[in-house]
């Protein structure tokens, strides 16, 4: 069992949790002493983050999400609750991007842009705030890329 940490005993979910910053988060979370759902597409890199974070001490569990699916979205939700009794945090951290001058962009590259980065991140803060509201608690905190406020050349898609 990981040391006693600022988080010990919280529960929490990390979408897009099987790299980059959601990876980062996901285990810091778990060094904090905080029971981590590591959210993503990709089980075997979800399974190995959850493995580093077990051979760290900390707890951890793998649920296959694609934040498009809000019904899949409000199902990993309802079994973590079920399963531990509650969730704490969120951290909805899902999100892909397209790099490409526009005039030779796939518009069907935006539409997936929105669906996940946009309407993934609504669905999962939707789905969280349900068992939140429920308990009279919980934090909740939405990445957001700087490209959504500073223009950066081949990412105006």
């Amino acid at each position: 069992m990981m040391a006693e940490g600022p988080l010990s005993g919280r529960i929490a979910l990390v979408t897009g949790a099987t790299r980059g910053i959601g990876r980062a988060i996901a285990l810091k979370l778990a060094k904090d002493g905080a029971v981590v759902g590591v959210m993503g597409r990709n089980e075997t890199q979800g399974t190995v983050v959850v493995r580093g974070i077990e051979a760290a001490q900390g707890n951890a569990f793998f649920r296959s999400l694609d934040v498009r699916d809000f019904a899949a979205t409000q199902s990993v939700v309802a079994d973590t609750v079920s399963r531990l009794g509650r969730l704490d945090i969120l951290v909805a951290n899902a999100g892909i991007g397209t790099i490409g001058p526009v005039e030779t962009s796939d518009p069907e590259d935006w539409r997936a842009m929105m669906e996940v980065n946009y309407l993934g991140t609504a669905q999962s803060v939707k789905a969280a705030l349900k068992p939140m509201l429920a308990q009279g608690r919980g934090d909740i905190v939405a990445i957001a890329s700087s490209a959504g406020v500073t223009g950066y050349p081949d990412w105006s898609g």
